[in-house]
């Protein structure tokens, strides 16, 4: 009787690791049938991790240095008005950078509408006398009022004030006052 041949069995097979980016692996694992021994060479170099060049630094640095002065000199520009809504400055910028909106032209609505929150508007938080919402605090007002303005008014998110000012308000005075908060804060709040 013939013995059957004893063939070697090469498997490959790739590795995909998503978690360390784009780096994708092969190892090779070899088995003989005649000594039934398993050698395993790993052909995987891991990607090292990016190195911050200085110019993408000095970027990201120059990008924190920017958000602080945004939230500082639209903190001074409400408590300059009186306004409680200074200490949620914040909330207006990152809610704007969020949506896609200009976070002045929220502010400025408030300031038509409700005298950036000097007369407040109760329990509703709604500084912007916008279709009777009510919201249950003022981070919630600032945050849900952004979303449904870059939905319903992509216009007025990148200043175009008069072009949507018949679809917003009734008052034929609305535009010009919310055009005159809006250039105060553009020339003093970058």
């Amino acid at each position: 009787m013939r013995k059957p041949k004893r063939y070697a069995t090469v498997v490959v097979a790739l590795a995909v690791l998503p978690a360390l980016g784009t780096a994708v692996g092969n190892s090779a694992i070899a088995t003989t049938q005649d000594t039934r021994q398993t050698t395993q060479q790993s052909y995987y170099s891991p990607t090292p991790a990016p190195e911050w060049s200085s110019i993408e630094i000095a970027i990201q640095q120059a990008q924190a240095r920017k958000a602080k002065v945004r939230s500082a000199s639209l903190q001074s520009y409400l408590s300059d008005h009186g306004s409680p809504l200074a200490t949620y400055a914040q909330d207006f910028i990152n809610a704007g950078d969020k949506y896609g909106v200009d976070y002045r032209i929220v502010v400025a609505i408030s300031g038509r509408e409700q005298t950036f929150g000097a007369a407040w508007p109760g329990s509703s938080n709604n500084f912007w006398g916008y279709g009777g919402y009510h919201w249950p605090d003022v981070p919630t007002a600032i945050w849900e009022y952004t979303r449904l303005l870059s939905q319903e008014y992509p216009g007025l998110c990148q200043g175009d004030i008069y072009g949507s000012a018949s679809r917003y308000a009734e008052s034929s005075t609305w535009a010009a006052g919310v055009s005159e908060f809006y250039g105060e804060l553009a020339r003093t709040c970058p």
